[in-house]
């Protein structure tokens, strides 16, 4: 085994309803312990909020259009189409 959790170890996860519209978290916390290779030990603590979000409107417009310096490209030719006889 490479790693192991060690006893005590927890995460916590808060999330709140945002503007009538969204689930968004707001806390999260976690304490760690780990083992690793039954030799060397971490014990690590992180705590983060999330606050102050906001709403943005935006619009977007997308077009397709021939690349730059394609009118200059040399076109490929196509085959013509065969003229066999059927029977």
């Amino acid at each position: 085994m490479l790693a192991n959790l060690q006893k005590g170890t927890s995460f916590v996860f808060e999330q709140a309803f945002v503007n009538n519209e969204v689930w968004l978290p707001t806390y999260g916390e976690a304490h760690i312990g780990v083992r690793f290779l039954l030799v060397k030990g971490i014990k690590a603590s992180v705590v983060t909020r999330y606050w102050d979000y906001k709403k943005f409107n935006v619009e977007t417009l997308s077009t397709i259009a021939k690349p730059k310096g394609a009118a200059d490209a040399p076109r490929i030719p196509q085959p013509a189409p065969s003229k066999t006889a059927r029977r």
